[in-house]
């Protein structure tokens, strides 16, 4: 299962030692994608933070989030990497890659006749840029719109209301997404939850601008009905269809191991591809 790193803000690390470690939660998904057997999935909520073991195949990559940061990193063990994601460097992110859009607004027909070694040498001036996703990107969004389904449906006894993501030249991913309130949580568990919330509506608001540029326009109502918990994803772009659908949710029955950053890992910048 491929799921982008930059879509995935879901989480953060906390590097600071823990406090007394109080009540927790455990959020089990059932995840099919082509195979006949479903995997889990499952997100970790306990003083203040949200986690994650491992992102859709990839075993190696941790995600936290910290509530009293506002901040997520991803943690990468099999390149010994790590990815801190707050409003600041999304900020950065997104006004150096519009500064760019704007070069390659008028460069874009020119670069498509270059060969391989001259692309590779333009992407290294663009930081790492893969210039050919460029067009592909802009292929990719064409068309983009999200809108409300109008169906409810009880997930696990949790109400959730059905949303779609269209795309021009692909099936639409739908996804059914509930308040946070409706989950039953404790006071500090749901305020994490919010807190993840709040920061993935930041961090798409910071984006908003430079979609734009690439012919998406989400109004700010839309992005507004993205605050919310998904319960059920079904995802048909592919040759295997994805599912997710949340099975379980309650009391963790052991103390939680959250993730942390071993001392010899590197941080790394933010970046879309």
């Amino acid at each position: 299962m491929k799921i982008p790193r930059f879509a995935a803000c879901l989480v953060a690390l906390n590097l600071t030692a823990l406090p007394e470690t109080r009540a927790a939660t455990v959020m089990s998904y059932a995840v099919e994608h082509g195979g006949p057997k479903a995997s889990t999935q499952t997100i970790n909520i306990q003083n203040g933070q949200v986690w994650t073991h491992g992102l859709g195949d990839d075993a190696n990559v941790d995600i936290l989030f910290d509530e009293s940061r506002q901040q997520a990193v991803i943690i990468d063990h099999a390149r010994q990497r790590y990815t801190p994601i707050t409003d600041d460097s999304v900020r950065k992110l997104t006004s150096r890659l519009e500064g760019m859009s704007y070069m390659l607004r008028g460069l874009n027909d020119q670069i498509k006749q270059l060969g391989p070694e001259q692309k590779a040498k333009w992407g290294m001036l663009l930081d790492g840029l893969p210039v050919d996703a460029i067009d592909e990107a802009q292929k990719a969004v064409a068309g983009l719109s999200l809108e409300s389904m109008g169906k409810a449906q009880y997930v696990t006894g949790i109400r959730c209301e059905w949303m779609r993501l269209n795309l021009a030249q692909s099936a639409p991913v739908e996804f059914c997404l509930a308040a946070v309130d409706a989950l039953s949580l404790s006071t500090e568990d749901r305020n994490a939850l919010q807190g993840v919330i709040r920061l993935s509506q930041t961090l798409l608001q910071r984006a908003q601008g430079l979609a734009s540029r690439f012919g998406v326009n989400i109004s700010q109502s839309d992005l507004d009905k993205l605050a919310g918990i998904p319960l059920a994803i079904e995802d048909r772009r592919g040759k295997q269809r994805l599912s997710m659908t949340l099975s379980a949710i309650g009391p963790a029955k052991t103390p939680l191991d959250p993730p942390t950053i071993p001392e010899n890992y590197r941080s790394e910048g933010l970046k879309f591809w």
